[in-house]
């Protein structure tokens, strides 16, 4: 299922997303998924669809903008988004919690009030604590700061 994702045609992807998913396809399946550790990969579904699994990982074919993946990934039936970045970008989502992430000493130095995680000083453990309390009700950062940005990828024509 996943080479439907990274075989897909890169006409229609930007440029980011084509050098990311051409590094990925080089790196090979392993190393392109090692993040998950012992989780297994169980399918791979387009942007918009439903994940239709119940155990292991689903990956999303969504694009890289963060608010277009986040509504594929809520579309998908995701319940909390991780959303690792260095940028800093403060980012929420309407229709699903997203739990930033960040191990870049800069972005925690200016923005430190916009993001949930400091990955330099958490574990496995926590991480998981911090997800399951976010599923709970616990507002993320970006909650807090009303932050929900918005935006779908059209998958056909537009008329």
């Amino acid at each position: 299922a996943l080479d439907r994702v990274l075989d897909a045609d890169a006409a229609d992807r930007p440029a980011r997303a084509t050098r990311v998913g051409r590094a990925a396809t080089d790196r090979g399946f392993d190393d392109a998924t090692g993040f998950l550790g012992d989780a297994r990969v169980a399918d791979a579904v387009a942007y918009g669809d439903d994940a239709t699994v119940d155990g292991g990982v689903t990956l999303v074919d969504a694009p890289s903008r963060f608010e277009e993946a986040a509504t594929g990934l809520a579309a998908a039936g995701a319940h909390v988004v991780v959303h690792a970045t260095a940028e800093g970008i403060p980012a929420g989502h309407p229709l699903v919690p997203v739990v930033k992430l960040s191990g870049d000493a800069d972005t925690l130095a200016a923005v430190p009030d916009d993001v949930d995680v400091d990955a330099r000083e958490t574990d496995a453990a926590a991480l998981a604590d911090r997800l399951l309390a976010v599923a709970g009700g616990d507002p993320t950062a970006a909650e807090r700061h009303g932050l929900t940005e918005f935006a779908l990828t059209r998958v056909g024509p537009s008329i």
